[in-house]
């Protein structure tokens, strides 16, 4: 199984939405690259500390509980996520993604989409996005060469 790591502060919602909905753009990118990949999602965004209902309804509708910005419909979104990180009481999100994976041994490969760079001792699995632009199409096509196993640029 590949994995994406999914920060949604961001990556899908941005600074320039003052993260109340997803940008359509970066979700397109998001599903263009689950779609190569044959990716599943697993939370590692400060949104899994939330009630999981709460976040599956927010992607569902593509924004945030508190936003009237209308609908967008992410069910394919939804169907591919498979967990969330756990919360470790003092650790980088990084060791947290390495506890995730230590208790899911089918994890063929993975990659990190997010605006932060807490990920050590996985720096090298992170693209970064930018905060205003959010997933952009270099960290889309980054991410898909990293979970084909191919070289990639600078994140």
């Amino acid at each position: 199984m590949k994995v994406v790591f999914l920060g949604i502060d961001g990556v899908l919602a941005t600074r320039k939405t003052r993260y109340c909905y997803f940008e359509k753009e970066c979700v397109d990118r998001l599903m263009r690259l689950l779609s190569i990949t044959d990716a599943k999602v697993v939370l590692a965004s400060t949104w899994r500390l939330g009630k999981l209902g709460v976040v599956h309804k927010s992607i569902q509708e593509g924004r945030l509980p508190r936003s009237d910005y209308p609908p967008q419909e992410n069910r394919e979104l939804l169907q591919r996520i498979v967990g969330r990180t756990s919360r470790i009481h003092g650790a980088q999100r990084g060791v947290e993604i390495d506890a995730w994976l230590k208790e899911n041994p089918l994890v063929r490969d993975f990659v990190i989409l997010d605006d932060d760079t807490d990920m050590a001792p996985h720096r090298d699995r992170l693209v970064r996005t930018d905060t205003v632009l959010g997933l952009s199409e270099k960290n889309t096509n980054d991410a898909i060469r990293i979970l084909k196993g191919e070289p990639h640029g600078e994140t």
